[in-house]
């Protein structure tokens, strides 16, 4: 029914527990256990060897998570997939057989997507995301990606594709979607069904902020050379990208990020000032909140 793709580099923490769900979820749908310890230092691989009648195990050296994720992709048998890290939790059972189901019954989908939430290492809720409906283009517009834990894809498009590029460290996952939609069409099924684990380790967390940005501007140029953008979906990506740098690099690089904010301003003034706007307008809105709660 579906193969579940688990690329794990030092997950100790977390194994044990996402095995035992995983082992479940195998016996209520029928799921292909596709894990690749991807050079792991800790005691990541000897715990996964108590479990090869469970699931398919391979050990590669550290190239990282994108070629860590093709090579399960290149060993699924199944029509659907899921990429899971190991350390977020199990997505909903009953979402993944709908997810399946839909992808059966229209063939123009090549991806299921849902609402998430950020939860952290107690599973305590630390926000929600709302999936809204989307596109390519508003993908690249916004510069930011909406298929979030939990999307279900077909594997023969994402082996058309070639899966993910394995030269970006930070932006994999938005780069293989943007692709994947130029195959068919992206459905959002609502509903809080999947989740991403916020902790210390986590790639978005404890990352090189400047190498982050360094690879968002890179990307932005491929974007450019690599699809035929108008000049409007152009000049979004680039003011949005633009912004995203700046709110990545303000906690450790407050005069770096102004630069970057600066430049955002001076690309799409129009835009900088409603999104001000509309901050100013949310915190006025939290504030009063708060205060008539205190009454």
């Amino acid at each position: 029914m579906l193969s579940i793709l688990v690329p794990v580099f030092n997950g100790e923490e977390f194994i044990e527990n996402l095995i035992s769900d995983l082992i479940e979820l195998n016996h209520r749908i029928g799921a292909e256990l596709i894990v690749i310890n991807d050079g792991s230092t800790d005691s990541s691989g000897d715990f996964l060897k108590e479990y090869l009648d469970d699931i398919r195990y391979i050990e590669t050296e550290n190239y990282g998570e994108s070629i860590a994720v093709n090579r399960a992709l290149s060993e699924a048998n199944l029509e659907f997939a899921l990429v899971l890290s190991v350390d977020d939790p199990v997505p909903n059972t009953e979402y993944l057989i709908s997810a399946v189901k839909q992808l059966q019954s229209d063939k123009t989908l090549v991806a299921v997507c849902t609402d998430w939430l950020c939860v952290n290492k107690s599973n305590d809720i630390l926000f929600e995301v709302q999936v809204p409906i989307f596109n390519r283009d508003l993908m690249i517009a916004n510069f930011k990606c909406y298929p979030g834990p939990g999307t279900v894809f077909r594997v023969e498009s994402a082996k058309m594709i070639h899966g993910r590029n394995s030269n970006l460290k930070y932006l994999g996952d938005f780069d293989f979607w943007i692709r994947l939609s130029e195959l068919g069409q992206f459905k959002v099924e609502k509903g809080f069904n999947a989740y991403w684990r916020k902790h210390g380790s986590s790639t978005s967390v404890a990352g090189n902020r400047l190498e982050m940005v360094q690879e968002r501007i890179a990307y932005l140029k491929k974007l450019s050379q690599d699809f035929h953008l108008t000049r409007k979906l152009r000049k979004l990506s680039e003011f949005n990208c633009l912004l995203s740098c700046a709110l990545i690099l303000v906690p450790k690089f407050p005069i770096i990020a102004f630069t970057y904010l600066l430049r955002a301003f001076l690309k799409s003034p129009k835009h900088f000032l409603l999104i001000v706007l509309l901050r100013i307008s949310s915190f006025w809105s939290i504030q009063r909140f708060i205060r008539i709660s205190q009454k």
